[in-house]
């Protein structure tokens, strides 16, 4: 899968096309025990109702989610756009 044309400009492909080509070439066994979960932020944030005016007690909502389940790791992306 190319990522540029030749003169440097960005080939542009969706993310759906790009993720197909990728799971052909992967092969996956599916897990015993999850260990590590990613969490899109945004959509956390935006998905709660129950939030609260100040950063600490949208920290504390967060967080009360994220810790529920019993994971080794867990990373929890925030981008803005």
């Amino acid at each position: 899968m190319v990522l540029a044309h030749i003169d440097g400009s960005m080939n542009k492909t969706d993310k759906s096309t790009v993720l197909k080509n990728i799971e052909k070439r992967v092969n996956t066994v599916t897990p015993v025990t999850v260990d590590a979960c990613v969490v899109d932020g945004m959509f956390l944030v935006r998905s709660l109702s129950n939030l609260l005016a100040a950063f600490g007690g949208v920290a504390r909502v967060i967080l009360e989610k994220l810790c529920v389940c019993a994971l080794k790791r867990c990373t929890l992306f925030v981008t803005h756009t």
